[in-house]
């Protein structure tokens, strides 16, 4: 048998595993001989989009940051406040109502529809139980990672300015559904030869990704499916000889795992492949000629014979 179709059902994972991280264990080795390696593809990928696209420990938390503009010793001049969104999934007026509520009425944010971003206006509001005026500070957001609900940066102060007449706006677009990406990545005992990524940094490194999936046009509760409609582009070379077991990761662009999935069905092929022999033989062939055409070159060399000369 050299085609092997393995059907996956997350419902059925091992007890320590999750949706979004799982392993595989075959009932028997899939092994390639030194002539032999394996391919893996997806046939087909299919799940509900049930999870929320603000998702507590993925996506749901920014720091409201208050920087004294003349520094006192012996006080803060750095105040941070931690904001937690709740879990679900927004449209843009639940969204500006959700970040209102909890700000405390420290800012306040108007929809701009033409732009898809976001106004921020910053409010004289007394720091809650102290006795500081808010205007000594300049008055930041920092996302954790909730910038792509802001429209701003992860891990960027935003400066919120004073004047009311300055149009404070998101830095890019705002995108209420959240996360625009989810990959599936392969590990364990099948990593990929033919393919590399740079999700974590500029530096690229051996991919995992099986397939990249845009969720962008899948609403709450939509079928999300995945086919290798392009079999060639889609087709990975395995390194490894032997496959008993291997692990699946779900992940979003920033490589980081989904705390929440849903259950899902996924088809892998993997097929055993044959080395072309004549093109080995070939390439022998073409080796040998090549040493014997160096020691030709080097015996007539040796003996003052130049083939150049007539």
């Amino acid at each position: 048998m050299n085609k092997y179709n393995i059907i996956v059902n997350s419902k059925n994972k091992l007890q320590n595993d999750t949706n979004s991280k799982l392993t595989v264990n075959l009932p028997y080795d899939l092994i390639a001989k030194d002539n032999e390696y394996f391919t893996i593809n997806i046939s087909s990928f299919d799940m509900i989009k049930s999870f929320y696209s603000v998702q507590k420990g993925l996506n749901n938390t920014f720091d409201i940051v208050l920087k004294r503009k003349i520094p006192i010793e012996g006080l803060d001049n750095d105040i941070s406040y931690n904001v937690e969104i709740d879990e679900g999934n927004y449209n843009v007026l639940t969204l500006t109502d959700e970040i209102k509520n909890k700000t405390l009425g420290l800012i306040d944010l108007i929809y701009i529809k033409k732009l898809n971003k976001f106004r921020f206006i910053r409010e004289s509001v007394p720091i809650t139980g102290g006795t500081e005026d808010i205007n000594d500070f300049d008055f930041y957001i920092k996302p954790n990672n909730f910038g792509i609900f802001l429209g701003l940066n992860n891990n960027e102060d935003f400066l919120i300015e004073e004047d009311e007449e300055t149009f404070c706006y998101s830095t890019n677009t705002i995108n209420v559904a959240g996360y625009t990406t989810m990959m599936i990545k392969i590990g364990g005992d099948v990593s990929i030869e033919n393919s590399i990524i740079n999700l974590s940094s500029q530096s690229y490194e051996p991919s995992k990704v099986l397939a990249v999936i845009n969720l962008q046009p899948f609403m709450p509760m939509d079928s999300i499916t995945f086919n290798s409609k392009n079999e060639t582009n889609n087709v990975y070379k395995v390194h490894n000889k032997k496959i008993s077991s291997f692990t699946l990761e779900i992940v979003n662009e920033d490589n980081v795992i989904f705390p929440q999935m849903s259950d899902f069905i996924i088809n892998l092929a993997i097929e055993r492949i044959e080395q072309n022999e004549t093109t080995k033989i070939t390439k022998k062939i073409f080796e040998r000629l090549n040493d014997l055409i160096f020691y030709v070159l080097y015996f007539l060399q040796r003996f003052g014979l130049n083939p150049n000369e007539n």
